[in-house]
């Protein structure tokens, strides 16, 4: 268990950012940050339903649930790949790691688990009435 415990220490995530960017029609354009304590901070950035930035503590339990996903299916071992579709939406990744910064560019191309994941980032990222709503939309 002693090299379990080391592994894993080395790759805890104290932050995720996942990012959803434009296609050539009307896709939602968006951010998702994920933070250890609980916190969900989504920014919109065009053809969402709820525009501007919101905030939400969806329980450290339950994002270090999602950032445990991520650490299982080895994240840190993850890059950049090419994207083989140009209409489709990009999906990147930002990790902070307790040693180091991860950068996933194009994950749909990548390991399905990138995508699979997302949509739990999604559905933890459901932008409702008990959100709180912290700024206005930048405009693009």
């Amino acid at each position: 268990a002693g090299v379990t415990s080391a592994r894993s220490a080395a790759a805890k995530i104290s932050t995720l950012r996942m990012s959803r960017g434009a296609c050539f029609g009307k896709c939602p354009s968006y951010t998702v940050d994920l933070y250890s304590d609980g916190r969900v901070v989504y920014t919109s950035k065009m053809f969402t339903k709820y525009e501007g930035t919101y905030e939400k503590n969806m329980g450290a339990d339950k994002v270090q649930a999602l950032f445990r996903e991520f650490e299982n299916n080895r994240a840190d071992t993850c890059g950049k790949y090419n994207s083989m579709i140009p209409d489709l939406p990009p999906l990147h990744y930002d990790i902070q790691f307790e040693q180091k910064k991860v950068e996933i560019r194009n994950a749909n191309f990548g390991p399905k688990f990138l995508v699979k994941l997302s949509d739990k980032v999604d559905e933890l990222a459901k932008v409702d009435d008990s959100w709180k709503k912290t700024a206005e939309p930048v405009k693009q």
